[in-house]
């Protein structure tokens, strides 16, 4: 429903209602193709979530239009791009961005990534720790994938947030340095050479102090439980 709402004339509106009129149809339209008349009262519920977080976006998204941005692309892959490493070996960075809006006034550009998980962290809690290490890179290296594109080195990097609470649409937007985002194309450099070397394996202390994916599949932290060596 973005990737069509993007595409479409309607995208220049700046009327909210007007907005979601083809939002809504959109989703009508995607619903008639996914499901059945009959289906499941869940998923006729599940729908018209959808409808309200697509009301509370294009309330958002006529504010964002009237501040004077465009939307240039949306769902756009385009060919690998080339990622140089620090020993002179090269990869090739592959991914699809969900939007990239530009502003003609300002000449600025921002690279959205759409989130529907009702937390609506800020860009800086998913993609980094507490102690500030580089946990995610997946924004970081947007900007390299939309090179490409026209996108400027400068372009914002941000979230587009449409949690369920359709009042809280809104965008995050990362605030990080230049030097921030050096910092994490060298994490990105310094994984790529590990994948390439096949390290892969990092020893673990005995008792690792934090929670990680895999501790509910093997218990860590029931009480008796033992380290297996």
């Amino acid at each position: 429903i973005m990737q069509r709402f993007g595409k479409d004339e309607i995208r220049d509106s700046r009327d909210p209602a007007e907005i979601a009129s083809a939002l809504n149809t959109y989703l009508d339209e995607e619903a008639s193709r996914l499901y059945r008349e009959d289906s499941l009262v869940a998923v006729k519920v599940q729908i018209e979530q959808t409808r309200a977080r697509l009301r509370g976006f294009a309330r958002w998204q006529a504010d964002w239009r009237n501040q004077g941005w465009q939307i240039h692309s949306v769902e756009r892959k385009q060919r690998p791009v080339p990622f140089q490493l620090d020993d002179g070996r090269e990869i090739e960075l592959v991914g699809r961005i969900d939007r990239i809006d530009f502003h003609p006034g300002r000449g600025e550009w921002i690279i959205f990534d759409y989130k529907t998980g009702d937390q609506g962290k800020h860009p800086d809690k998913t993609h980094r720790t507490s102690d500030g290490e580089w946990c995610d890179l997946q924004l970081p290296l947007y900007r390299h994938l939309a090179r490409p594109l026209g996108v400027t080195e400068s372009a914002q990097l941000a979230y587009l947030l449409l949690p369920k609470d359709s009042e809280k649409v809104r965008e995050e937007i990362a605030t990080w340095t230049d030097v921030e985002l050096e910092e994490a194309d060298a994490v990105a450099r310094s994984v790529a050479a590990e994948i390439l070397d096949g390290r892969f394996w990092v020893e673990l202390d005995d008792h690792p102090g934090t929670m990680n994916e895999f501790d509910g599949i093997c218990q860590s932290g029931v009480f008796g439980q033992k380290v297996i060596r």
